[in-house]
């Protein structure tokens, strides 16, 4: 997950965050490889978290592999992004959170049994994300000022963090642990205690 999502992140970091956030590179470039490697700390953390946390494994649910309904989704979340970020002229923040709440959404029909643990993954990413971001703003006071664009942010702060990241992240933690495990036809089951083990 960590590669796809770092994939995805590099490829769209061209336009859909060109009115969110405009980080330095190293290269100096609108899209570096802090992109790539932003997309695969997100991907892989997002998706083991509540698995470590709270001592779940994956095991296979059935043999089937949802590999043309997970691009389905994936289509149709692109399209509702491209409608409404190029038609309706949306913000990438308001466009990204449409398609990717409907994205979790969908997702979580088709995959109920993961509604607890995806909620409680999206918390997880949405705390974890906290930490982060105020870690950031300590080692570069500067860091929020010189990265986003506040002319089409709501301005809204917490701890002095734009609110559009925490948002993000929470829908981002909710829609990786039903994506992955729908696609690969897995379920999330509790790892036995060492005495259970023994036994």
């Amino acid at each position: 997950m960590g590669i796809v999502i770092a994939i995805g992140s590099y490829l769209t970091a061209n336009f859909w965050t060109i009115d969110w956030w405009r980080p330095q590179t190293i290269s100096g470039t609108r899209v570096g490889i802090e992109d790539f490697l932003l997309g695969m700390l997100n991907g892989g953390v997002g998706v083991v978290l509540y698995e470590e946390l709270f001592r779940k494994r994956l095991y296979k649910r059935n043999e089937k592999v949802h590999e043309f309904g997970i691009l389905m989704l994936v289509f149709i979340t692109l399209a509702i992004f491209f409608f409404s970020f190029y038609l309706l002229h949306f913000t990438s923040f308001f466009a990204c959170i449409i398609s990717g709440a409907l994205f979790g959404f969908l997702l979580l029909l088709l995959r109920r049994d993961l509604f607890i643990p995806s909620l409680l993954n999206a918390l997880l990413m949405l705390s974890l994300s906290l930490v982060i971001y105020n870690i950031l703003i300590i080692v570069f006071p500067q860091f929020v000022e010189r990265t986003y664009l506040f002319k089409t942010l709501t301005g809204i702060k917490l701890t002095g963090i734009p609110v559009e990241e925490f948002i993000f992240y929470f829908f981002f933690g909710l829609a990786i642990i039903p994506m992955y495990e729908y696609w690969q036809g897995l379920k999330l089951r509790s790892i036995p205690s060492k005495s259970k083990r023994r036994k």
